[in-house]
C-alpha cells in the first residue's frame, strides 16, 4: 500500500429487511471449492435501537436513526429526532435539499404521520422551528404556499383551528410532558370548538389519565 497504513473494511446495511443478523464476511465458492473469502465489520443498521443514538452528538448517526429500529408508532418521533439533531449540530443548510430527500427515503411518513409531524414541529421553539425548516426544502416550499394563501377564508379558518390545536397541545405538553402519538393524533382530530372546551377542561385536570377519559367521552365532529 501507498501510505503503509491499515484499512479495516466496514459494511453498513441500511435496508429495512431483513432484520435478522447478517453474516460479517463475504464467500464465493466455484463448485465445492472456496475461492473467496472476506471478513468485514457489518454495521446493520435495522439491529440498532434508533434510541440509542437520538442524543449523540453526530451527524452521521442523525442522518441514519431512519434507518434504524423503531416501532411503528415512533415514526413521526424518529424523523422529528433526526432533523433536531442535525439542526443542534449547527449544520449548514443544504439549499439543494439533500437531507430531506434522504430521510424522506428512508422513513417515509403517512398524511396522518405528516399532519402529526408538522403539529410537533409547532411545539418547538421559534428559533428551532427556523434552523430545522432550513434543512427539509419541502416544508420551506410547503410554507410559502400556505403563506399565499393566508388571506382565503377557508385558510382563515383552518389556520384559527390549527391555533387553537397548538395551544393546546403546548398547554399539555407543559403540563404532563410529551404525549404519546394516539393522544396527540386525538385531539388534533378535535373541532374548533371541542378545542376550546378542552382548553378550559384542561386546568382542572390533574393526571394524564383524566386527559384520557376527558378524550373518551369527545367524539369528534
Amino acid at each position: 500500500m501507498k501510505h503503509q497504513e491499515q484499512v479495516l473494511p466496514v459494511a453498513i446495511f441500511s435496508f429495512k429487511h431483513p432484520t435478522h443478523r447478517q453474516p460479517d464476511y463475504y464467500e464465493r465458492y466455484f463448485h465445492s471449492k472456496k475461492i473467496v473469502h472476506f471478513d468485514f465489520v457489518l454495521l446493520q443498521l435495522n439491529q440498532l435501537k434508533w434510541q440509542n443514538f437520538a442524543r449523540k452528538a453526530n451527524p452521521v448517526a442523525a442522518a441514519l436513526l431512519p434507518c434504524m429500529r423503531y416501532a411503528q408508532d415512533e415514526r413521526v418521533d424518529v424523523k422529528l429526532t433526526s432533523l433536531r439533531l442535525l439542526a443542534q449540530l449547527g449544520l449548514s443548510a443544504d439549499p439543494s435539499g439533500i437531507v430531506d430527500e434522504f430521510i424522506g427515503t428512508y422513513l417515509v411518513l403517512s398524511s396522518e404521520e405528516e399532519q402529526s409531524f408538522r403539529t410537533a414541529l409547532k411545539l418547538l421553539a421559534p428559533q428551532e422551528q427556523e434552523i430545522i425548516m432550513t434543512h427539509i426544502g419541502s416544508y420551506r416550499e410547503q410554507g410559502r404556499a400556505e403563506g399565499k394563501a393566508e388571506g382565503k377564508a377557508e385558510g382563515k379558518a383552518e389556520g384559527r383551528v390549527e391555533e387553537a390545536r397548538v395551544l393546546v397541545l403546548r398547554q399539555l405538553t407543559r403540563r404532563f410532558g410529551t404525549l404519546n402519538v394516539h393522544t396527540t393524533r386525538s385531539i388534533e382530530s378535535l373541532s374548533q370548538e371541542q378545542l376550546e372546551t378542552l382548553a378550559e377542561d384542561l386546568l382542572d385536570f390533574i393526571k394524564i389519565e383524566e386527559l384520557g377519559d376527558w378524550l373518551d367521552e369527545v367524539k369528534p365532529t
